[in-house]
């Protein structure tokens, strides 16, 4: 053995590392007894609840709140607005402004610009080559 070898006391090392993870150990069983003890004195002093809390309507928050369903709602929406686009409805019926399905104006709309362009269009010189 070298002279190195002698000087480490393994006895030593090991003697610490075990009082080490017993002093842990002892800690966290004090910490964890305290924090049960602790909650139980706080649930203690906790005042009932009034009778008429249950009763009463849940309170919501004021938004913006987080939504709990977004693809529902994003189906909800969608089908809401292809309702809106495929029915006939009033804008503002006092105005007389309508709303039509949005294939019947598409309808409107080609019938309107094919209705203002000639029949049969010259196409001149320039195009034939």
């Amino acid at each position: 053995m070298s002279s190195v070898d002698r000087e480490i006391d393994l006895k030593a090392i090991a003697g610490f590392a075990v009082g080490l993870v017993v002093v842990l150990a002892a800690s966290a069983v004090f910490v964890w007894y305290f924090s049960k003890l602790l909650r139980g004195y706080e649930e203690a002093s906790d005042p009932p609840p009034p009778a008429l809390a249950a009763a009463r309507e849940p309170y919501l928050p004021p938004g913006p709140r987080l939504q709990v369903d977004p693809v529902q709602e994003m189906r909800d929406l969608r089908a809401h607005e292809n309702g809106v686009l495929d029915s006939y409805g009033w804008v503002d019926e006092a105005a007389g402004i309508a709303r039509i399905p949005i294939a019947r104006a598409i309808d409107l709309a080609v019938g309107e610009a094919a209705a203002g362009m000639p029949a049969d269009p010259d196409p001149g010189p320039e195009a034939v080559h």
